[in-house]
């Protein structure tokens, strides 16, 4: 897999800023407003046309309700992006990488977000609507898909890794309010297999914890049962020179 470290912006901000996406089953309209974060696998082309790995980019945007400015929201964009080294070709040569099913990977956390919020979880952002498209003839590949996932906006911020600028005190709320996320997901039937610290959302004031990006998940059984060993797992502690059985040696 080739990663991010090409320097190509694919969601560029004078394209996608200011844009405004409708959800026809929803009935809305939403104006993006900032882009959160952006990743992509920037992958060769026999690795694509295996099967193996998919070529491309993922966004995240924050977003207004242009019929309801109090409303925002948050809007997940996966788009396909040229094999590695094409993406400067010529236009018709990208056409023909094109791709227009949507992806696997959109689908299952379609699922798994309309679950959860069937369920009533707390833990996880409210799924609020989906759309399938193609990039027109400006897009990295003409033709190639284009997913929205358009879910709640949730309170709280990326915690920093435990060396961060985080006191003692406040990662013991983090820990404990993980815990009860962690929880209250197996609880309601899904279980986040994606364990990193960059899929957590921390609302300090309210000490709540979130669990998102929900790609990669399982359903859960009886047998998730919360362990310690789930904050080193998560990037929530360290585990330097102790042992696993004792949380005490760990790094906290």
């Amino acid at each position: 897999m080739v990663n991010s470290h090409h320097n190509i912006i694919w969601f560029d901000s004078d394209q996608w800023i200011g844009s405004e996406i409708t959800f026809n089953y929803h009935n809305s309209k939403w104006r993006l407003d900032e882009k959160l974060n952006e990743a992509a696998d920037y992958d060769e082309s026999d690795m694509v046309k295996e099967g193996i790995l998919d070529s491309e980019a993922r966004g995240t945007f924050a977003c207004t309700n242009i019929h309801d400015q109090s409303q925002q929201a948050i809007i997940k964009i996966r788009m396909q992006i040229p094999y590695f080294n094409t993406a400067f070709k010529a236009r018709k040569k990208r056409a023909e990488q094109a791709n227009a099913d949507m992806r696997f990977a959109t689908k299952r956390e379609i699922e798994v977000l309309e679950y959860l919020t069937k369920a009533g979880c707390s833990s996880s952002p409210a799924f609020l609507a989906s759309k399938h498209e193609t990039q027109d003839e400006d897009g990295w590949v003409p033709g190639g898909y284009l997913d929205y996932i358009l879910m709640e906006k949730i309170p709280g911020v990326r915690p920093p890794y435990w060396t961060g600028g985080m006191d003692r005190w406040e990662r013991d709320c983090l820990r404990e309010a993980f815990k009860e996320a962690w929880l209250e997901c197996v609880k309601c039937g899904r279980l986040n297999r994606d364990e990193a610290i960059r899929n957590l959302l921390w609302d300090s004031k309210k000490r709540k914890c979130y669990i998102v990006d929900w790609e990669d998940w399982v359903e859960s059984t009886e047998k998730d049962l919360s362990r310690d060993t789930l904050y080193i797992g998560w990037n929530l502690a360290w585990n330097r020179t102790g042992t696993l059985k004792d949380m005490s040696t760990w790094d906290l």
